[in-house]
């Protein structure tokens, strides 16, 4: 079965000028436009299947269904298959009846759950981009009422790891690694059975080099599964690639080892492929870890040799090696069917940009945790940042130990007072506190009208008043309010006051005979009297920093 033959679709329609009847997806199969369902993976994870027949059977005028093909196929093109599913799910939803106006997208917007407005911004940012400028202005509103989410250092389930569970899952990597048969002699069902039913298959050592990369380099998922084995190269080779220098190439030092050319998944530009614009610094990889990523690779050739065999190919090592170049490192295991290929050479198949038959993203984000909730890349990200920061790296160099802006790298150091506390240890009074650390707003700053009492002392404003309205802690304000995106305390609040009265309804409160429903009201008074002192120490320390100023 080949690539085209994969695309098991039914009914047809009519198609605008700006929509060609046949395009190659981001995975790199092909799809028939015409078609009222698009087949957008080989194999059956998140969004593997566009329907699109909504469009046909709903009255929605000619002009808007033209437009919105164009913005699915635009996302088929150029975004994962999970989102452009999701995108076409939020528009079947809301835009039933044709695209919505200005008017009617300000009052649809309330009642949208968080979700659905990503979603709604992304796609009338997508016709804008694609030349429509009457969506400019919708644009605007969707892309500026956007729910901000601000990272509450104290949720146990987000942000950076702690050092215990870190070092955990680091420690099981390397259990794993060094217990798992790296020989690379396999029978072809070694390479073709799921990971669920062979766990000492192919699949699982995949997910293993997949996982070590994402705690070594710490980038993202998507730039992870789009790894091409011309990426990935020895000290002292070249990738003789003009976009990088060759002075930032990793040098011969003695010792063996690889390094690896990732691709920025976010340029802005608008690229249709996510592969067009290298990182300028290479990525060195560890003797100790390259050694596994040479293992899985004559294992990962033992395979790509059967299958040629059986196609009839001439498989000496140098024409499979020459053949995997431009494979995906980590491949849905429907590589190692020979029937995907058809008549079709590897040649045609696989090139620099093809995403074709590479691993979702989600795939790699899962291997991250193996079995843990809650886990993933991005957190790793966060653990990284932070433990770099506190050793005494500034944001530059974080910027390109990862791979992100300078202010991208900021984002990612989770400050809670102790990290905080350690990082000012290295370098007090340094550009990495000034810039990440958001201060709680003075008196004589501008706040809104909705303020936060204790009493008859204020202790801070809320961003959006409206954003109070329907929350569930309201009736506990302000204690409920400390922690909450929508809060800015104020700088000389009563904070300490607050606490102390907070502090003495714990201690009656432990006082009484215990039950559920009161343990757990105590320990929720706990968890706020933690993040009223976070506040206080941060306000101490800003208070100190203008005395000092002034004097």
């Amino acid at each position: 079965m080949n690539s085209s033959a994969l695309n098991n679709l039914v009914g047809e329609f009519s198609l605008p000028k700006n929509v060609p009847e046949k395009f190659i997806c981001r995975s790199g199969l092909e799809v028939n436009s015409r078609k009222l369902m698009w087949r957008l993976l080989v194999n059956s994870g998140k969004g593997h299947t566009l329907d699109l027949s909504w469009l046909v059977s709903r009255k929605i005028p000619g002009p808007d269904k033209d437009k919105i093909l164009e913005v699915m196929q635009y996302y088929a093109q150029n975004r994962s298959a999970g989102t452009t599913v999701t995108v076409n799910y939020t528009i079947k939803a809301n835009l039933s009846k044709g695209i919505l106006g200005l008017t009617d997208v300000c009052n649809l917007w309330p009642s949208l759950k968080s979700g659905a407005k990503k979603s709604l911004n992304q796609f009338y940012g997508t016709l804008a981009l694609l030349g429509y400028e009457e969506f400019e202005s919708i644009h605007e509103f969707t892309r500026s009422s956007l729910p901000t989410h601000r990272l509450d250092p104290l949720c146990p389930d987000k942000g950076r790891l702690p050092d215990l569970q870190y070092s955990y899952l680091f420690k099981r990597l390397i259990a794993d690694l060094s217990s798992f048969d790296w020989s690379p002699d396999k029978e072809m069902s070694y390479f073709s059975e799921p990971g669920g039913r062979n766990k000492s298959g192919f699949s699982t050592a995949r997910n293993l080099i997949s996982r070590m990369l994402s705690f070594c380099t710490v980038r993202r998922p998507l730039q992870i599964s789009s790894l091409k084995w011309c990426d990935i190269i020895s000290f002292g080779s070249t990738f003789s690639d003009d976009r990088i220098l060759r002075e930032n190439e990793v040098k011969s030092i003695g010792f063996g080892g690889l390094q690896i050319r990732f691709h920025y998944v976010k340029s802005g530009g608008g690229s249709v492929n996510i592969r067009e614009y290298p990182e300028p610094y290479p990525f060195p990889i560890a003797e100790d870890f390259s050694v596994y990523i040479d293992l899985y690779k004559r294992q990962y050739a033992s395979g790509l040799r059967l299958v040629l065999d059986a196609l009839g190919s001439v498989t000496t090592p140098e024409v499979v090696l020459k053949q995997m170049l431009n494979m995906p490192v980590f491949p849905d295991i429907s590589l190692f069917n020979q029937e995907i290929y058809g008549e079709k050479f590897i040649d045609e198949l696989f090139s620099d940009k093809s995403l074709f038959l590479h691993v979702s993203e989600q795939t790699v984000s899962k291997a991250v945790g193996e079995g843990l909730e809650r886990v993933g890349t991005n957190r790793l990200r966060h653990t990284a940042l932070t433990r770099a920061a506190e050793q005494g790296l500034d944001a530059a160099r974080l910027s390109k130990m990862t791979g992100v802006t300078v202010p991208a790298a900021r984002c990612y150091v989770d400050l809670d007072y102790e990290a905080r506390r350690r990082i000012d240890q290295k370098y007090r009074a340094n550009e990495f506190l000034s810039n990440v650390f958001n201060p709680p707003r003075s008196l004589d700053a501008p706040i809104s009208e909705d303020v936060v009492l204790d009493g008859a002392n204020t202790v801070g404003s809320t961003i959006q008043s409206s954003g109070c309205n329907s929350c569930a802690a309201r009736i506990a304000r302000p204690v409920s309010c400390y922690g909450c995106q929508n809060f800015i305390p104020l700088l000389e609040g009563d904070h300490k006051g607050l606490l102390e009265k907070l502090e003495l309804k714990i201690s009656a409160n432990q006082s009484r005979i215990s039950g559920p429903d009161q343990d757990r009201v105590t320990e929720a008074m706990q968890i706020q009297a933690e993040k009223i002192r976070v506040v206080i120490e941060a306000c101490d320390q800003a208070l100190a920093n203008r005395r000092h100023l002034d004097d």
